[in-house]
């Protein structure tokens, strides 16, 4: 009963933290799949039953303690929206890493990220009162995807696999948000017509 005394009351924000204590302790034993029933079969994608914080949540909760990990787990998210935008909107540089013409202004890039930070603070009060949070590290996860394949389509080493790896991870977090995933990437891959960024 200790558990309840830790976090707030609201909505399924309970469950929600009770289940990622019970997804981290599975990890711990070496289990990935606790809450993850939609590898069995019969549950929609957003159900509750198909969504788990556990793995974002290893490293906070390792570090601060459950009550205090969780809740950092969620300023990490709110933080992450913004500042993934504006490292997505970085100029592209051509070979002597100078910046191409009409490529991500600088000016552009802060105004960006402030209107998330403000979209974001806004949105976080009616989130956090009805404890779904599952849907902002939906949001989060899915921006780190558009964000790893626009950084492969510039050619870095590191933006195909990260690309993977947060796919896996939307996956394993929100199965329904992959699927807003992939519309975005095939969306980007239409737009830019490259066969590349489509494979």
């Amino acid at each position: 009963m200790r558990t309840w005394t830790e976090i707030p009351f609201l909505d399924n924000w309970p469950a929600r933290f009770q289940s990622t204590m019970d997804g981290i302790a599975l990890l711990r034993r070496g289990a990935l799949v606790g809450w993850e029933w939609h590898y069995l079969g019969g549950y929609h994608l957003s159900s509750d039953v198909t969504q788990s914080h556990a793995v974002l949540a290893l490293i906070p909760v390792w570090l601060a303690g459950p009550a205090v990990g969780f809740h950092l787990l969620l300023l990490l998210l709110f933080v992450s929206l913004p500042a993934l935008v504006f490292y997505d909107l970085q100029p592209a540089q051509d070979v002597r890493n100078q910046p191409l013409p009409g490529e991500g202004a600088e000016d552009v890039r802060y105004l960006a990220a402030g209107l998330t930070a403000i979209t974001t603070a806004g949105f976080s009060y009616l989130l956090l009162r009805s404890g779904d949070t599952n849907s902002l590290a939906g949001v989060a996860c899915t921006m780190l995807a558009l964000t790893a394949s626009r950084a492969a389509a510039r050619g870095t080493r590191w933006g195909g696999p990260l690309l993977l790896a947060a796919l896996v991870l939307l996956n394993y977090v929100h199965a329904g948000f992959l699927l807003y995933a992939a519309f975005f990437l095939v969306l980007e891959a239409l737009f830019y017509r490259d066969a590349t960024r489509f494979a």
